[in-house]
Order: structure tokens, then sequence, then C-alpha cells
């Protein structure tokens, strides 16, 4: 029993050493839950130097990047996108240059919806929508919902 409870933390611990803390995608789930779920701004959750942000949804692949993108960005090797569906990739871009992304899980704010759009920075507010005309529920620009 003891040693089966010392392996058991091994593992645990093993698996904890290697997950990669994603501090972005966390400031952008804390700014989703402390709004009860209706709203993000990705101006406040992503600072740094961006001046748009381009979401790609599940599934993309490399000629959907470079479509939406306007440059060639090698998503499938860099993300697990094309393969996971729960996800929404967000690429920030700055002088035509994908200067950090983030694999942002569905379910802490959901961009899915938005997939091959690009938003400027200042454009980059969204707010939850549970009932969209089109789409499922999540998040929509907050100037159109």
């Amino acid at each position: 029993m003891c040693s089966r409870l010392i392996i058991a933390s091994w593992i645990l611990v093993a698996v904890v050493g290697c997950t990669t803390h994603d501090s972005t995608s966390s400031a952008i789930a804390k700014q989703f839950a402390e709004s009860k779920g209706s709203s993000v701004s990705l101006t406040v959750a992503v600072p740094g130097a961006w001046e748009k942000v381009c979401v790609l949804g599940p599934y993309s692949k490399n000629d959907t990047a470079k479509q939406t993108l306007g440059f060639e960005w090698n998503a499938e090797a860099k993300t697990t996108i094309q393969t996971n569906e729960g996800i929404s990739l967000l690429l920030f871009v700055q002088n035509k240059q994908v200067v950090s992304y983030v694999e942002h899980p569905r379910n802490h704010g959901d961009f899915s919806n938005l997939t091959t759009q690009c938003f400027t920075r200042e454009k980059a507010h969204f707010i939850h929508d549970p009932k969209p005309t089109k789409g499922w529920p999540g998040l929509f620009p907050k100037n159109v919902a």
C-alpha cells in the first residue's frame, strides 16, 4: 500500500512538473471568471506590445493561419489547434509578426465563433452571448453583440 502511494506521488510530481503554466491564458480566464462569465478585455488581460489579435478555432491548419494573418505562420508545428477542439488559438501580432500566442481553453471564455477574424487592440473587448443568432454561446466583439 505504501509503495503504491509513493509511486502515485512520483507520477503526480512528474505530471505537475511537466505542465507549463500559461500566464496569458490564466489572466484571460481570471478576467472571464471575475466578470461572472460575461466579458473579457484582451487589452487589459494581455499586456505588452501587440497591435491586433487574430483567432483560430479548432481544427485550423497552416493555410487558415496564413489567410487570417496575411503571412506565413506554422500553427501546426507550434500548437495543437489542428487536433484540439477544446481550445481557441489567440495570436497576438505586431508589425506583421506573431509576438505571442496562447492556446486558450474554450471553457474559460470561448473565442471559437471568431475563428479567422482579427481585432485591433482598441477593439479587443468581448462579451459573452448565451444565445447568439449565429454560432454557439461564446464571446463576441463588444460592439456587435
